[in-house]
């Protein structure tokens, strides 16, 4: 009896000494996969946090030469970023204008869905017929092409000036916070007066405080007969000139 009972004790001490070692190896591995998921969460919050911190440094380089409320815009990611493009028959609502050419370099920089153009095209109408007609959006950038070459002979300086500021007011009545960028339309070849005006333009941006963007810079002379190749007969941009002005735009836009 005493030997069947020994039997009995060792055999339940074996028992007990194999489920225990089974237990605490359990719990080893259930530890070493605990661990090794925390580490591996903990690098891909690393990496998230690295990709982030990297592709805000690619925006604030792209963004170098916007207005600090755009910069702001791009980096909260409050997006789009809508853009309104005024202004007479150079601002074309054509595949080939610039604002068509703008939009996809815009979207080929910075991914699409960030910036978001529209257009509003009044042809050959001057400023005071289009300060009547003109209907604001509420968008995040006024890009106003003022109608200088279309009033040129017509309306005087200053009254062109002072409707361009009637049609901005009514788009800061819409959204005060509106950004205001200006921009001549296309130069022509050899003229006298019309550049003159296009200065007092930039004198006008600068005293209020909006952008001025002088795409003239990149155009050929104004006393260079290679100015009438990127000009159609009506003196308006052809698809040449409308590349070069759209070219320009994109590197204000991109930080070039």
């Amino acid at each position: 009896m005493n030997k069947v009972m020994n039997i009995v004790l060792l055999l339940a001490c074996i028992v007990v000494i194999i489920l225990g070692k089974s237990h605490w190896e359990s719990r080893a591995t259930d530890y070493n996969g605990s661990a090794g998921a925390t580490e591996q969460v903990g690098a891909e919050e690393v990496n998230n946090k690295d990709n982030k911190s990297q592709a805000s440094e690619e925006v604030s380089e792209l963004a170098s030469n916007l207005p600090k409320e755009i910069k702001e815009e791009l980096q909260k990611e409050e997006l789009p970023i809508t853009v309104e493009a005024v202004g007479s028959s150079a601002t074309s609502e054509d595949r080939v204008g610039w604002p068509a050419v703008l939009q996809e370099n815009l979207d080929n920089t910075y991914g699409e869905g960030v910036f978001e153009l529209t257009v509003t095209s009044f042809g050959d109408k001057t400023s005071d017929e289009v300060a009547q007609e003109i209907n604001p959006g509420n968008v995040d950038v006024l890009l106003l092409e003022p109608f200088l070459l279309k009033n040129n002979g017509i309306l005087r300086i200053e009254d062109s000036l002072e409707l361009t500021t009637n049609m901005i007011n009514k788009y800061k009545k819409v959204n005060e916070d509106v950004t205001i960028m200006l921009q001549p339309s296309n130069p022509l070849y050899d003229a006298i007066h019309y550049p003159l005006q296009v200065e007092e333009l930039e004198r006008f941006a600068n005293e209020n405080d909006y952008v001025y963007i002088d795409h003239w810079e990149a155009w050929p002379a104004l006393d260079d007969e290679k100015m009438n190749e990127y000009l159609t007969e009506e003196s308006e941009p052809n698809e040449m000139g409308h590349n070069i002005w759209a070219q320009y735009l994109t590197s204000y836009f991109t930080g070039n």
